[in-house]
C-alpha cells in the first residue's frame, strides 16, 4: 500500500485556489515573500495559506528528531490572534502533538495573541509581537510570518532578519496594508520591487482585483473616505499624507451648532500637567446611525498653568462637564482619557464617572477623525461648535513632522495638539472604522 500524499494528509494543501494575484503568493518559492495589498482583500488569508504550505514542505523533508521552530509575529498581540486563526483553520487535529501541547491552551484562545502550538515531529509555532523587539532574539527559527509588517517597529527588523541565518533555506513571509513611505517601505518594500533585495519577491493588488469585495462596497468607500484614504485602503497606495493633517477642514462645513439628537455624550481628555502647556479636554455629542456616527464638539476646556498641584481642579472641571452633558441631553456619558493618566483616571472613577482608557494608536486615530471629517454631499459627520476656538486653531495647525531633509513623516508634530489628541481618543472609541466588507479569502 502506497504512502498517503501530502494532499491526502492536508486537504487544503496544494488544493487552494485564490484569485490570480493571491494564488501567485501561495505558489511563490522565494525565500522572502512580501505582500502589500488593499485592506480586507485577502492578504492575511493568503499569507496563512503560504505559511502552512511552507511548514508542511519542511515537515515532509525534516528529520523527525530535529526541532523546527516557527514564529507568527504581529505588530501587536492583537494582530497575532488573527494569524493564529488562519493557522488553526488549516492544521488537522491529528497533526497536533497532544502530549506536548498538554494543558497549554493559550494558542487556541483567539481572545489572546499569545501561545505556542506543538505539532508532530518536534515542530513548534510561537507567537511574538514586534512591539517588543527585545523578545525577537536567541532562538533558531525555521520560518517566520510577520503580519501588518508596515506597522511593526523598526527595531524589530534586524532581529527578525538575523533569524534567517539559522538555516540555508529558512524563509520569511511579510504581509501588510500600506502605510506611507515609512521605514518598511524604504528599507524592504522598495528594494524588493527594484530587485535589490536578495531572494525577495513582492506582490500587491487593489480591492478591485479581489472578487470577494463587491463593487458597491468599493463605490461606497470612494464616496465615504477621503481620496488619500481610499487610495491607501482600497488601491494599496503607499502615498504619503503631506502637510496639514486635516486639510479637509472647512469652516463653512464643519463649524456648526448641534443639529441632531445625540444618543450618547463623551468627554475626550488628554492630560497634561506641564505648567507651560494647557490642560485640555472637549465635550462631544455622538449619534450612531447604522454605521454612520456623527460627532459634534459641544464645548472645550483649555487652561494653562494647571500643573500637578491643580489636578484636583482639573478633575472637578471634567466631572462637572460630564454630569452637565449627561443631564442636558439625557443620555449616558463616557470619559475617554489619555491611557498614561492613571492617577486622573482613578480620581474620576472614584467620583462615579464612567471612564475608559483611550486607544493611543496615532495614525489609526487620525484616520478615524478623517473619516468623520470627510464631507459627503457637502455634509460632514464631524462638526464643532463656534465657541470652540482652540479646537479650530489646533485643527488648522495640526501638521505632519518634516525632517531636516524635507521628508514628511507620518507622525504629527507635537505642538499645540492637546485637543487633537483628545479628539483622536474619542473618535477611536466612538467611530467605527470604515469596514463594510468582512475579512475575505
Amino acid at each position: 500500500m502506497s504512502e498517503p500524499s501530502l494532499l491526502d494528509l492536508f486537504p487544503e494543501y496544494l488544493d487552494y485556489q485564490g484569485f490570480a494575484p493571491q494564488q501567485a503568493v501561495v505558489n511563490d518559492n522565494a525565500r522572502i515573500v512580501l505582500v502589500a495589498a488593499a485592506s480586507r482583500s485577502g492578504k492575511t488569508y493568503g499569507g496563512g495559506q503560504l505559511f502552512v504550505k511552507r511548514l508542511i514542505d519542511d515537515w515532509a523533508k525534516k528529520d523527525p528528531n530535529e526541532e523546527y521552530r516557527y514564529w507568527l509575529v504581529g505588530a501587536t498581540y492583537g494582530e497575532t490572534s488573527i494569524m493564529k486563526r488562519e493557522i488553526l483553520r488549516r492544521i488537522p487535529d491529528w497533526f497536533i502533538d497532544k502530549a506536548k501541547q498538554g494543558k497549554k491552551n493559550q494558542f487556541f484562545d483567539y481572545g489572546s495573541g499569545q501561545g505556542m502550538l506543538f505539532l508532530r515531529d518536534n515542530i513548534i509555532i510561537d507567537t511574538k509581537s514586534s512591539d517588543r523587539p527585545e523578545g525577537l532574539v536567541a532562538e533558531k527559527i525555521r520560518g517566520i510570518w510577520v503580519d501588518e509588517a508596515a506597522r511593526s517597529k523598526y527595531k524589530s527588523w534586524p532581529n527578525i532578519y538575523s533569524r534567517l541565518s539559522n538555516y540555508e533555506d529558512s524563509w520569511l513571509l511579510m504581509t501588510t496594508s500600506p502605510l506611507g513611505h515609512n521605514w518598511w517601505h524604504e528599507e524592504i518594500w522598495r528594494p524588493a520591487l527594484e530587485g535589490s533585495m536578495k531572494d525577495a519577491s513582492a506582490h500587491t493588488w487593489r480591492a478591485i482585483d479581489s472578487p470577494h469585495i463587491p463593487d458597491q462596497v468599493i463605490a461606497d468607500a470612494r464616496a465615504n473616505l477621503t481620496p488619500q484614504m481610499f487610495r491607501r485602503e482600497f488601491e494599496a497606495s503607499f502615498e504619503v499624507f503631506a502637510g496639514q493633517i486635516f486639510d479637509e477642514f472647512d469652516r463653512d462645513i464643519h463649524i456648526q451648532r448641534l443639529n441632531f439628537r445625540p444618543d450618547k455624550v463623551g468627554v475626550f481628555v488628554d492630560v497634561n500637567v506641564a505648567s507651560d502647556m494647557p490642560a485640555a479636554f472637549s465635550v462631544a455629542a455622538i449619534k450612531s446611525e447604522h454605521r454612520n456616527e456623527h460627532v459634534h464638539i459641544l464645548s472645550e476646556f483649555y487652561e494653562k498653568g494647571i500643573g500637578i498641584d491643580g489636578l484636583g481642579g482639573y478633575c472637578d472641571a471634567i466631572e462637572s462637564a460630564a454630569i452637565n452633558a449627561q443631564r442636558e441631553h439625557g443620555v449616558p456619558c463616557t470619559v475617554i482619557i489619555d491611557p498614561s493618566a492613571a492617577y486622573v483616571r482613578q480620581k474620576l472613577i472614584e467620583r462615579g464617572l464612567h471612564v475608559v482608557n483611550a486607544k493611543n494608536a496615532v495614525v489609526e486615530g487620525i484616520q478615524r477623525v478623517m473619516l468623520v471629517l470627510h464631507p459627503i454631499n457637502g455634509v460632514a459627520r464631524l462638526t464643532i461648535d463656534p465657541s470652540c476656538k482652540h479646537m479650530v486653531n489646533e485643527m488648522l495647525g495640526y501638521h505632519w513632522k518634516v525632517t531636516s531633509q524635507g521628508v514628511i513623516r507620518e507622525e504629527p508634530e507635537k505642538y499645540n495638539d492637546h485637543l487633537m489628541d483628545g479628539l483622536r481618543y474619542g473618535c477611536m472609541h466612538f467611530v467605527k472604522p470604515y469596514a463594510p466588507a468582512r475579512q475575505v479569502r
